[in-house]
């Protein structure tokens, strides 16, 4: 099971309705999202007045941080890192802000045929807009496509640029870091492991935008790149699975977390199957069944129920089962009942594991350092799964991991629960809080990641997502 909101389990009613905005901490990750997009427009303009017009591409973002490289594949040298500083801080204290306006579409296009942004000219050659909103920093322009931007530069605060061949990243305050941002620890398996997503996208499938799929869709390619995906998604489980078999004899606990909608059920499943195949045997286990009866839920600041705390957890009683399975001794099936909130011993399933098994622990928790302190660290093989896409917009604009997230819960919800997209927006800022909290921080520890996203993933998801946007944006049918 995935993460849980108040709709999971009967809360008191002085808790806020399904539809309850938060108006603090909507404008609060709205903020965060508009530093974002600032810094990032900025850092294109200072990259692009260092180097006489040459053009980052941003290729992905990851714990508060956005990843640059040259479009053109030439190489950023790391003496560019505090010229690429020092023009922002230029740009920042100049005064001068950034405007948006609109503009006639056409009008658009011929200036970015001017410029050769070809990408740019594909995707406004099929925007249905007569006028599209622009933004502008002294005689830089783009289009806008996140509508949010700190107009002000002087209210931008805290940013930081760090070398990582062969490009940059940008990094900015996270949601719960009150402006400040944290030691650079790096994240070097995350970023081989994105790094080569995309070089493979390029490589065979020859695609890394959405200007790219819709040629592929259009050419009818369709089925031949989603195998393709598949294979190279499974050659990635495959090798997960070949160091999970080297370690059997010294690490037979496995810990797969991810935040919400990340795949991590999915991926768990899979694992099993292969770990199967090569002859072991393998018990999921499901932390979600360990939950504190609501009554015994701690509260966050707000007075809300931390469902995704580690102490919503019966933590030392999962300890002690967990401990239980690997010595070879059978224990009480545990059940979590979400419609009642409250946990129970099956009374007559045990669960039990064979020498010869693998133990995988599935949670958002699951990377949490209590835990896996209980647990004896060195005895786990500790998961990370997220969907890292390759797929950008065009050169400036990326496909955000959190707006992809964010497209799978609104479509599991729906189909799963019958919650509105309207309802799942609206709890997002609370489950980004809650994956700033006790996911993000963690991802340090994890010893090896597993990207579940597909190429094809969001034009297959667009024909899905979009009427159920569109149903929830007509007033008839909103929810009361």
């Amino acid at each position: 099971m995935e993460s849980h909101n108040p709709l999971d389990v009967p809360l008191p009613p002085m808790e806020p309705s399904p539809d309850h905005f938060d108006p603090d901490k909507v404008c609060n990750y709205l903020r965060i999202h508009s530093i974002r997009s600032s810094l990032m427009f900025l850092a294109s303009c200072a990259y692009k007045e260092i180097t006489q017009g040459r053009r980052i591409r941003i290729l992905y973002t990851l714990d508060h941080s956005s990843y640059s490289i040259d479009i053109d594949n030439e190489p950023i040298q790391p003496e560019m890192i505090p010229q690429i500083q020092s023009k922002m801080i230029e740009f920042i204290n100049s005064g001068h802000p950034i405007e948006s306006f609109y503009v006639l579409k056409n009008d658009l296009i011929q200036y970015f045929k001017t410029m050769n942004y070809n990408d740019k000219v594909t995707l406004l050659t099929n925007n249905k807009s007569e006028k599209i909103e622009i933004v502008k920093f002294n005689n830089f322009i783009d289009f806008s496509l996140d509508s949010q931007y700190i107009h002000d530069l002087s209210k931008l605060g805290s940013f930081d640029v760090q070398f990582s061949v062969p490009g940059f990243f940008i990094r900015y305050p996270g949601l719960l870091s009150n402006g400040v941002i944290s030691e650079w620890k790096g994240a070097p398996l995350q970023h081989f492991l994105i790094m080569d997503t995309i070089n493979w996208s390029e490589r065979e499938v020859h695609s890394n935008s959405i200007e790219n799929l819709n040629e592929l869709v259009n050419n009818e390619e369709f089925d031949n790149v989603n195998q393709k995906s598949i294979e190279f998604s499974f050659k990635n489980v495959t090798e997960i699975c070949d160091s999970l078999c080297r370690d059997f004899d010294k690490k037979r606990l496995i810990t797969i977390a991810g935040p919400s909608s990340s795949g991590k059920s999915t991926f768990s499943k899979v694992i099993s199957n292969e770990l199967t195949k090569r002859g072991y045997d393998v018990l999921i286990f499901m932390m979600d069944n360990y939950y504190l009866d609501v009554p015994d839920t701690p509260k966050d600041a707000d007075g809300k129920y931390d469902f995704e705390s580690i102490y919503a957890l019966h933590l030392d009683m999962m300890v002690q089962h967990l401990h239980c399975l690997l010595k070879g001794e059978s224990i009480k099936k545990r059940i979590f009942n979400f419609a009642k909130g409250i946990g129970y011993d099956h009374e007559t399933e045990t669960l039990s594991l064979s020498s010869n098994g693998f133990l995988i622990i599935e949670g958002i928790n699951a990377l949490n350092p209590v835990l896996l302190e209980k647990l004896g660290a060195s005895l786990v093989t500790k998961i990370y799964v997220g969907p890292m896409t390759p797929i950008s917009i065009d050169s400036e604009h990326l496909f955000r991991t959190s707006d992809l997230l964010l497209i799978r819960r609104i479509i599991r919800d729906f189909h799963e629960r019958e919650y509105s997209a309207r309802r799942v927006v609206g709890w997002w800022p609370d489950i980004s809080i809650g994956e700033a909290r006790n996911i993000t921080p963690n991802i340090q520890y994890a010893d090896l990641f597993y990207n579940s996203s597909l190429v094809l993933e969001l034009p297959a998801l667009s024909a899905v997502v979009i009427p159920l946007l569109e149903q929830s944006l007509n007033s008839d049918k909103v929810e009361e």
